[in-house]
């Protein structure tokens, strides 16, 4: 396991479950998971955005000609 952050790459959350005991699995069953990359998202775009100030990119695009057809 990395010494920090939350990667799941390192993670096998199957062999985790199997590894619980059955009062444990009992205990959890009627739990339920959300997940959402929202968070890791939202800070992403924050960094592209910064590094777009630097540069004087923000607010620029470049898109390949042939996306910009009217049918």
């Amino acid at each position: 396991m990395p010494p920090y952050g939350g990667d799941t790459l390192f993670a096998n959350s199957v062999l985790a479950y199997n590894s619980l005991s059955p009062a444990m699995k009992e205990m959890i069953a009627p739990l339920k998971v959300w997940m959402s990359a929202k968070h890791v998202v939202s800070s992403m775009q924050a960094e592209k955005q910064s590094q777009q100030r630097k540069s004087g990119e923000l607010g620029s695009l470049e898109l390949d000609v042939d996306t910009q057809k009217n049918d």
